[in-house]
């Protein structure tokens, strides 16, 4: 009997994961990206934190994600959770202290690992415990039938890419919506909900009043039911990934003030 092997897709050079060297050996930074993201849109803070605290920082790449579509339709909410926990845990065999940073979904990613394991400090940034994309409550239905959908911000995303990877991207994450995958997602955003009250971990989470993916309430209500000391900072001018737009600067300084204390 032939064995069938699946066939994986080449990571884009801007999807591979990041790990920057610190000389601090006690404590260690993990940085998470978001829903059909990659550890490039990481990038920029990354370099920040490591450069401003001279801390070890590492930047996973998330199952299924900076490939193809076919990669990303293979995966759910239990793979991309086991990718973020094997890197804290390759962290942690290194580094007395982890301190946990996500983006969106990474937020939710981040919650989790503080529910589970004991991290030194957390980051979240625009955390996805809500979504304004109105298919989420339903996708759980339209994954039975396989149903894939259009999205509306897919041309906006192809001219705004500066590069031919970003564009490759585009077209494999943002060209459609995958009915399964954005189930996958909203199990996870349900997950979580229940959980939040549990963390006690001192916590930064920043959001933007122009995020038009995750709105400000997902992140007032988080701050609201965390059990540890928090601090909610609300940006103007920044879309969904701010830690990658016009106050991308302000955002990594509020996050290196946030660890320094």
């Amino acid at each position: 009997m032939k064995l069938q092997v699946k066939e994986i897709g080449e990571v884009k050079n801007i999807a591979r994961a990041r790990y920057y060297d610190g000389s601090d050996s006690n404590r260690a930074i993990l940085i998470l990206h978001g829903f059909t993201g990659h550890p490039g849109d990481m990038e920029y803070l990354g370099e920040q934190l490591n450069k401003k605290l001279d801390m070890t920082v590492s930047i996973p790449r998330l199952s299924g994600h900076g490939t193809n579509a076919a990669d990303f339709r293979s995966t759910g909410a239990e793979d991309w959770l086991r990718a973020a926990v094997d890197s804290y845990l390759d962290l942690k065999a290194k580094y007395n202290k982890i301190i946990v940073a996500g983006l969106s979904m990474g937020g939710l990613l981040s919650l989790q690992i503080a529910n589970g394991f004991s991290i030194d400090k957390m980051v979240l940034i625009a955390p996805a415990l809500y979504a304004s994309d109105r298919l989420l409550p339903i996708a759980h239905l339209l994954k039975a039938f396989n149903i894939k959908f259009k999205q509306n911000s897919y041309q906006d995303s192809l001219e705004n890419a500066k590069t031919e990877e970003e564009k490759l991207i585009t077209e494999d994450y943002y060209r459609y919506h995958y009915s399964s995958q954005l189930s996958e997602l909203h199990k996870l955003m349900l997950k979580t909900r229940k959980i939040i009250s549990n963390i006690k971990v001192p916590s930064l989470v920043i959001a933007s009043k122009e995020d038009k993916i995750v709105p400000l309430k997902a992140s007032e209500e988080i701050y609201d039911q965390l059990n540890g000391p928090a601090n909610l900072e609300v940006f103007n001018n920044s879309p969904h990934v701010i830690n990658d737009g016009p106050e991308k600067e302000l955002c990594a300084e509020k996050i290196i003030e946030f660890i320094r204390k």
